[in-house]
């Protein structure tokens, strides 16, 4: 069972690189997209970790944002985030688990405020904006396991593709 977290500032490129492996996922699994860029509202432990115990064999499933934005964003704009500590490992280890591909998106600041005010994004402040970009930057520093990049194109979603399924796409 495939499955591929993207994660990213706003602007960062998550959102075309999701479509991108969309394009090119293989037609034999179940596609499941999802787009986690809101924040735990009851209980992270039924929002995220209990989410991934219903993915199966013929499932290929790629998220737009699923944690990390919550660790990130959610100090900022609720002053906590629900999924820190116990509840990040947790999903850390489950992911793990199901050997998915976790990204991260790295583009440079002046990229990603251009993309987000291109597109009428108003959800990340523009004062804010440096203070995200630099966690992003230090949860990659912090998190080697993840695959840290910094632009994305067609050869990198297939390269994600490929790794997703342990080999090469046809």
């Amino acid at each position: 069972m495939p499955v591929i977290i993207v994660e990213g500032i706003d602007g960062s490129g998550k959102s075309t690189l999701v479509n991108r492996i969309k394009e090119i996922m293989p037609t034999n699994y179940d596609r499941v997209i999802w787009a986690k860029g809101v924040p735990v509202h009851d209980d992270p432990e039924l929002e995220y970790c209990k989410q991934l115990t219903w993915v199966r064999n013929h499932h290929f499933v790629v998220s737009d944002r699923y944690h990390v934005g919550e660790l990130i964003y959610g100090p900022l704009y609720r002053g906590i985030s629900r999924v820190a500590g116990k509840f990040f490992d947790k999903i850390e280890q489950q992911l793990d688990s199901l050997k998915a591909v976790k990204v991260i998106l790295l583009p440079d600041l002046e990229t990603c405020k251009q993309r987000a005010y291109s597109r009428g994004e108003s959800y990340l402040k523009e004062e804010d904006f440096e203070h995200v970009w630099n966690e992003y930057r230090q949860f990659a520093d912090d998190h080697p396991d993840w695959i840290h990049i910094k632009d994305n194109d067609e050869a990198t979603a297939r390269d994600l593709v490929d790794k997703a399924l342990g080999g090469k796409v046809d």
